[in-house]
C-alpha cells in the first residue's frame, strides 16, 4: 500500500481494526529494520524479545532536539542538559534548525535564546553560551536586530553575546568546543578585529610584539651539524635592528583586505574561502612577501599620518620607519643545530 500524505497515514494507524494487531506491528518493524534502515534490531532469542535502536547517532540527536524544542520549559531543559557536557550539543544544534527551517518559527527561537542568556561563570554557562551562539547563527544577525521591541533583545542581545564567547575561548569547555565558538564569533563579526585597519587586533600595538635590537648568530657549525649546506658557512655574528613581529598567524580576513587593496591575484583562490578570523592557509612564499610589504606600506603611511595629527601611545606613531615581519620562527639555543634530533618527520603516519 502506498499512503499519499501524512493526514492519511494517520487515519489507517488509527483503524480500529489494526489496533493491538501484533501481526502489523511485526510488519513495521521489520520494514524499518530490514528496509528501510531507521532502526536494527538486536536480539530476538527464543526467550528474549527483539530491542531496537538507530543505527544512526545523528537521526537519533534529531529526534533528542525535537523532543526538547517541544517541551513548555525547552530553556529550562536545555540549561540542565548543558551541565552534562558536550553530549547534547549536536542535539541542542539541531532542534534550534528544526524550529528555524522545518517549524518556520524564529520568535520562538528567539525567545529561546533570550531564556538561555547567561553569563559565563561555569562550564554549564559557557555551554549554554556557546549553544546561544549557534542560535544566533541559525536566526542569522538581520532577524535578530530586528527584535528591538524585546528589552535587552536585539542588537543589545549580540552585544553581549560576542563578549561571552570571547571567555569561551579561554575558558573551562573542551577544545573542540572553544574552537566552535571561534568559529561562531567570525560569523557574527569577531569584535577583536578592527575592520578599518585592515582587520588588525584592535589593541595599541595592532598585533605586533617588539623585538629588541641584538646580535644573532647565524649559520651553521660543520663540527655540530654534520648535514650542514655550504651556503650555511661559516658561522659568524650578525647584529640584527630592532623590529616588530605579529604575534598570531595571519588571518583570512587580513589576507582579504590584501587583495582586495592590492589586486594581487593569490596562487591558490581558496586561500580567501575560509573563516574570517581563521589562519590563512593555501599561500606560497611569493603570496606572504607581497603581504607583508604591503602591510609595512601600510603601517608607515598610518604612521606619518598619526605623526602628523599627534596622535600617540600606539605601535604607528612609536615607528614610522620600523621593520614589520611575518616570521614566527623560534630557536632554540645559539649556534646549535636543529633542536630536534635527526631530521624532521614530516610523514603523517
Amino acid at each position: 500500500m502506498i499512503v499519499g500524505s501524512e493526514a492519511s497515514l494517520q487515519v489507517l494507524l488509527e483503524d480500529p481494526q489494526y489496533l493491538g494487531n501484533l501481526e502489523l506491528a511485526s510488519e513495521f518493524l521489520d520494514y524499518v529494520d530490514q528496509r528501510a534502515g531507521l532502526l536494527v534490531g538486536r536480539g530476538g532469542a527464543a526467550d528474549q524479545s527483539t530491542s531496537y535502536s538507530f543505527p544512526h547517532r545523528t537521526f537519533q540527536e534529531y529526534l533528542a532536539g525535537c523532543y526538547i524544542i517541544g517541551l513548555r520549559e525547552a530553556g529550562r531543559e536545555l540549561f540542565h542538559r548543558a551541565s552534562e557536557g558536550d553530549h547534547w550539543s549536536l542535539a541542542a544544534q539541531l532542534g534550534a534548525e528544526e524550529l528555524y527551517f522545518n517549524r518556520h518559527n524564529p520568535n520562538l527561537l528567539l525567545d529561546l535564546a533570550y531564556w538561555l542568556n547567561c553569563e559565563p561563570s561555569d562550564p554549564q554557562q559557557q555551554r549554554a553560551v556557546l549553544w546561544l551562539g549557534n542560535i544566533a547563527t541559525v536566526l542569522g544577525q538581520e532577524i535578530i536586530q530586528r527584535d528591538a521591541d524585546v528589552p535587552d533583545g536585539g542588537a543589545r542581545y549580540l552585544e553581549r553575546l560576542k563578549p561571552g564567547l570571547l571567555t569561551l575561548l579561554g575558558g573551562a569547555l573542551s577544545p573542540p568546543e572553544r574552537d566552535e565558538a571561534g568559529s561562531i564569533l567570525a560569523r557574527l563579526g569577531d569584535p577583536r578585529f578592527d575592520p578599518q585597519m585592515w582587520h588588525l587586533p584592535k589593541e595599541s600595538l595592532l598585533g605586533f610584539i617588539e623585538i629588541p635590537p641584538g646580535d644573532f648568530l647565524m649559520g651553521s657549525n660543520p663540527r655540530k651539524d654534520k648535514r650542514a649546506y655550504d651556503d650555511e658557512k661559516p658561522q659568524h655574528w650578525l647584529n640584527l635592528p630592532g623590529y616588530y613581529l605579529t604575534r598570531d598567524p595571519v588571518t583570512v580576513a587580513q589576507f582579504q583586505a590584501f587583495v582586495a587593496e592590492s589586486g594581487h591575484k593569490p596562487r591558490d583562490p581558496e586561500s580567501l574561502e575560509s573563516l574570517s578570523n581563521h589562519p590563512v592557509v593555501n599561500v606560497n612564499w611569493y603570496d606572504a612577501l607581497a603581504y607583508c610589504r604591503w602591510l609595512e606600506e601600510k603601517l608607515k603611511g598610518e604612521a606619518q599620518k598619526r605623526v602628523r595629527e599627534g596622535r600617540g601611545e600606539s605601535l604607528l606613531a612609536r615607528t614610522s620607519q620600523g621593520r614589520f615581519e611575518s616570521d614566527t620562527t623560534e630557536r632554540s639555543g645559539v649556534g646549535e643545530g636543529f633542536p630536534w634530533d635527526g631530521w624532521a618527520n614530516l610523514s603523517l603516519g
